[in-house]
Parts: structure tokens; sequence; C-alpha cells
């Protein structure tokens, strides 16, 4: 059976605690991107902000991916001015909430007899930079703010874009000219 999350909370806090001497002897960084399935136990503003309490390394970080965020209707905007300073990778990816579904199924109740397309879930579904509702321009704003220089790696997991090469190579390029010009 699985073990009740704040218990295996502990454990990653264990196990990253010994983790980060040697992390920060290499000069080298972890992230931790918060992909909010089955075990994910940083994810949140709560898991995150705790975790770094319990693991105060600079070694430590985030990949900044505003996607999920906005598929668990948490601000990216505030998560990234609370965590700025942690950020050292962004995904380029949006989400775009389904309203006509979040009002036909909620939020709570599985759908009975509808199927969540590809890179979806029910009231959601992730895109390509630009066709989500991500504001991408405040975003590079702040992150300039806390000095981010990184890269911005466009994770492509847009159903649209998803039929063959030639159409992921589409997807990956319309999301870096929308991001180019932001």
């Amino acid at each position: 059976p699985a073990l009740p999350r704040a218990e295996n909370f502990g454990y990653m806090v264990e196990s990253f605690s010994e983790l980060a001497p040697v992390l920060e002897q290499h000069s080298a960084k972890l992230v931790i991107e918060g992909w909010p399935g089955p075990g994910a136990l940083c994810c949140t503003p709560e898991g995150y902000r705790a975790f770094f309490e319990q693991v105060p390394s600079p070694a430590m970080g985030i990949n900044y991916d505003p996607s999920h965020l906005i598929r668990m209707r948490i601000d990216p905007l505030r998560f990234l001015r609370e965590f700025g300073n942690r950020v050292y990778h962004v995904h380029g990816k949006d989400t775009m909430p389904l309203d006509e579904n979040l009002y036909e199924y909620g939020a709570e109740q599985p759908a009975t007899f509808a199927k969540p397309r590809p890179f979806s879930g029910m009231t959601w579904r992730y895109t390509i930079p630009g066709h989500g509702v991500a504001r991408w321009t405040e975003i590079f704003q702040i992150l300039q703010e806390f000095g981010y220089q990184g890269a911005v790696s466009i994770e492509l997991e847009d159903a649209n874009f998803h039929r063959d090469p030639d159409a992921e190579q589409l997807g990956i390029l319309q999301g870096a000219q929308f991001l180019t010009g932001c």
C-alpha cells in the first residue's frame, strides 16, 4: 500500500538532504518539476515551501512549468514571485482551461461518459506557448527581475501538433516564435 504523503515527503527530504552537499561540491543543481501526477510531492506552493524549508541548499531548485500550475488553478505569476529565486529552468508549455467541460463535468467528479484528449484532463488541455492562458510577457518580466538567464525548453504536449513529425516541428517553431515575441 502507498505510504501517507507526509511520510513520503520525509523520505524525500532525507534523500535530497544527503544529495545536496554533493551537488554543491560539484556546482551542480537539481530541479524539481511540479507535475501534479501520482506521488508528486512538490507541485504546489505548500510542497515547495516545505521542501525548501527542510532542504535549504541552493543546489535545489525548480523547473518552472506554468502549464501545471494553470491546470491546478494556481496563479503561475504569484508562484513565480514567491519562488523566482529558485527557478533554474523553464518549460515553454501552456494550458487552455476548458470552461465548457468544467461546467459539464465539474472539477471533483470524473466524467461518466466522456474521455479526455491526449495531453489533457477533462477541464484543461496542454498547448504550445501562446495557445493557452499563460501570460508569458509577465512571466519573462518576473524571471528577468530574478536574474534568470537560463533556457526555455519547449515541451511539446499539444495534441494538435502530435500527428506526425512535421506537425511536431511546426508546433515547436510556432511556440518558439511566440515566446521570442514576448
